[in-house]
């Protein structure tokens, strides 16, 4: 099973059980789906008291919290984000030539700036969380559609398989 866990917080945040969609290399767009808690068996007791009411079959699986943000100032701490996950990137693998680690903070600006031209209230916001630490933000929208999607920074993941 790969794993994609966070870089900072080590917190999985996704598996191969859900399908990933790469989108230009700068983020993962996961597809959702909404059940009823009382009948996701499989993941019975994440979040006690919750029988009956309907959750998003990936925010469920893995137990994501959702915090409130604070407007631009979350925007801003998101932004200078980058750059740290870069550097923990090369660190983790210093075989990494500089020039790919340029190239990860350039796809995740470009789509940063994208999505949020959109006003950032559209996005609900949704943590892994520990005792020590906190995950990237995972954000959740819904396509035109109606489908509901979530979506995972790349350069903020280290994937395990």
């Amino acid at each position: 099973m790969v794993k994609y866990r966070d870089i900072v917080s080590g917190e999985i945040l996704a598996t191969d059980e859900f399908i990933l969609k790469d989108v230009n290399g700068a983020v993962w767009e996961i597809d959702c789906k909404e059940i009823l808690a009382h009948k996701a068996e499989r993941w019975k007791g994440v979040f006690p008291g919750s029988k009956g009411k309907v959750w998003l079959d990936y925010l469920y699986r893995f137990g994501f919290q959702r915090l409130p943000h604070s407007g631009d100032a979350r925007l801003l701490d998101l932004s200078n984000a980058a750059s740290a996950w870069a550097s923990l990137q090369k660190m983790r693998d210093d075989t990494l030539p500089d020039s790919t680690i340029e190239d990860m903070e350039n796809r995740f600006t470009y789509y940063y700036n994208k999505i949020f031209l959109d006003p950032y209230a559209q996005y609900s916001e949704w943590y892994a969380t520990s005792f020590e630490s906190i995950s990237q933000p995972i954000l959740v929208r819904e396509r035109e559609d109606g489908t509901p999607y979530a979506i995972l920074w790349q350069l903020a993941i280290v994937k395990e398989y």
